[in-house]
């Protein structure tokens, strides 16, 4: 997984359309394709984990459940 994610950043780094998106992140910056890519790969660890139910970033508008991270469905609990 470790030398995935490497080669995921280095090949960003140098790829000649690295460079700002359309898109603005929740603080109104302009989002850099690398910062988005890192907010990709770093969601997919914290929610691999098997120790976290939901993740947040500047990166995302809102806050978002593992299941819809890596692509499954799951149930959130929240109680009172």
């Amino acid at each position: 997984v470790q030398r995935a994610q490497t080669d995921d950043l280095y090949g960003a780094a140098v790829d000649p359309l690295t460079g700002e998106l359309a898109e603005v992140n929740v603080q109104g910056e302009v989002q850099q394709q690398l910062d988005v890519l890192c907010n990709t790969l770093m969601l997919r660890a914290f929610c691999g984990s098997g120790g976290v139910c939901a993740v947040a970033s500047e990166e995302e508008p809102i806050p978002r459940s593992c299941g819809d991270v890596m692509g499954y469905e799951n149930e959130n609990v929240i109680s009172d």
